[in-house]
């Protein structure tokens, strides 16, 4: 058996991306958090673990930019799932911290948070250390030159 090509991969790769953000968002809706945009689980998750965290501080945390990570949470804020603050130390660091939303629901998302969590180290199984592994040098190779820079190269 041959190895898989890297547009194989690639294509593997989106499809289990696809597969995992419509299941995050269908657990998300059973759970009475339809409101919940998917994309800001992974901030709304780490906030939750942190109590408060600096909006810089979670951007390296998730692997996203500043930009990216105030974006996320200019929406969560909207629905009252985070709030944002000056720095203790430095007015010009934005904190984020848990909205009244999720200071209300903080029971339920914490069991929703350690139920994905079960889930996610259940598929993953043995793979998870290699997976990593694998995402790690993507996340590498991307950050030196991003995904649409390198399709511009080869268009």
């Amino acid at each position: 058996m041959t190895a898989p090509s890297a547009a194989d991969l690639a294509l593997r790769l989106r499809r289990a991306a696809e597969r995992s953000a419509s299941g995050l968002r269908a657990t998300l809706e059973a759970h009475g958090f339809a409101d919940l945009p998917a994309g800001g689980w992974s901030l709304l998750c780490l906030v939750a673990e942190h109590g408060t965290i600096a909006t810089g501080d979670a951007a390296a945390a998730l692997g996203v930019s500043p930009a990216a990570v105030s974006q996320s949470a200019s929406t969560l804020q909207k629905f009252g799932w985070l709030r944002e603050r000056n720095g203790a130390h430095d007015a010009r660091v934005r904190q984020l911290a848990l909205g009244t939303r999720a200071l209300e629901q903080a029971k339920a998302l914490r069991a929703l948070r350690v139920a994905l969590d079960a889930a996610w180290r259940e598929a993953l199984g043995t793979h998870a250390q290699p997976l990593e592994q694998a995402l790690l040098a993507l996340d590498r190779a991307l950050a030196k030159e991003s995904l649409p820079a390198r399709a511009r190269r080869h268009a």
